[in-house]
């Protein structure tokens, strides 16, 4: 039975120890600045995230939510770690990115945390006009009575808002090498959505002169 008692009050006296040891340990909050290469993209369209926190402590992890993390690195001379992450979303919708990090003190037992955010908005690009690109003359030209006509093949481009070009098609015309310019009905379909557009070729795009 002293046995029994002898060893009951040397567990006691060892959590007595360590009950200490873990209240003194401190949770502080740090500051951390979350950016972002654009805060209003299209739909598919890359985001380069950087998250910015000064060092504490020997130790950290560190996560980002919403976003592929690249990397971590350390910035010896404003001693302060520099992590690094691309967001791309394939639907349309505001999206917040969150970074956390988490620093320890191995001798002072301290404990830092530090946690920002971005908001990105997310839309689904809309088709605002067509190119035509790539123009080249096809065989030999047509001679009649009405003059020299061309065969002309040439790659159309969905212009996109933002500016965005993205290849769709071909289309081919006939171009009468005296007139100046000539234009030219472009049709495409995007989802369920016909789009019609007129687009002009002129001389000097399908000559150079």
């Amino acid at each position: 039975m002293k046995k029994i008692l002898s060893v009951m009050l040397m567990f006691i006296m060892l959590m007595s120890l360590m009950i200490p040891a873990y209240a003194d340990s401190e949770v502080k909050e740090t500051e951390v600045v979350v950016s972002a290469s654009d805060v209003t993209v299209n739909v598919n369209e890359s985001v380069a995230l950087s998250a910015v926190v000064p060092k504490h402590g020997s130790s950290f992890t560190d996560s980002w939510s919403a976003a592929e993390k690249d990397g971590t690195v350390l910035d010896e001379d404003t001693q302060s770690y520099f992590s690094t992450a691309t967001f791309k979303a394939c639907e349309a919708g505001v999206y917040t990115i969150e970074y956390n990090i988490t620093m320890n003190a191995g001798k002072s037992n301290a404990v830092f945390v530090g946690k920002g955010s971005v908001t990105v908005v997310v839309s689904k690009p809309a088709v605002v006009g067509a190119e035509i690109r790539n123009l080249s003359i096809v065989g030999n030209p047509i001679i009649n009575a009405g003059g020299t006509y061309y065969l002309i093949s040439g790659k159309t481009y969905i212009i996109w808002n933002g500016t965005n070009a993205e290849e769709y098609g071909f289309v081919s015309f006939y171009f009468k090498e005296a007139d100046s310019y000539k234009d030219v009905a472009v049709k495409m379909k995007v989802g369920l959505t016909e789009y019609s557009y007129t687009v002009r070729v002129t001389h000097k795009m399908i000559f150079g002169i």
